[in-house]
């Protein structure tokens, strides 16, 4: 990417920074299940100690289908503009005819 494609809009950025916030997020998500759960182990309390770790895996997944679906808009739009420059090479190809 270079500074003609970021003033000009003709790429996105946000794709490349939802990847950088993905992983900035695992990193998050992990060390405060970590946290939890060291926490729970320290109390002593069983029910504590599960629902840390179920909270870590659903917190890990929520986060995976959050950003995938926001890649998953990007993707959406992009395919579209193809399918539009496809359609308008059809058109001026029947034109011509």
């Amino acid at each position: 990417m270079n500074l003609g494609d970021f003033t000009s809009f003709e790429k996105f950025l946000t794709p490349k920074l939802i990847q950088i916030a993905y992983w900035i997020g695992i990193i998050a998500i992990v060390l405060g299940g970590i946290g939890g759960i060291v926490t729970a182990l320290f109390s002593g309390k069983l029910l504590l100690l599960l629902m840390n770790i179920i909270g870590l895996l659903l917190g890990l997944l929520f986060w995976r289908v959050l950003c995938e679906g926001a890649i998953l808009l990007f993707g959406i739009y992009d395919r579209l503009g193809e399918i539009k420059d496809g359609l308008q090479e059809s058109r001026s190809v029947s034109n011509d005819n």
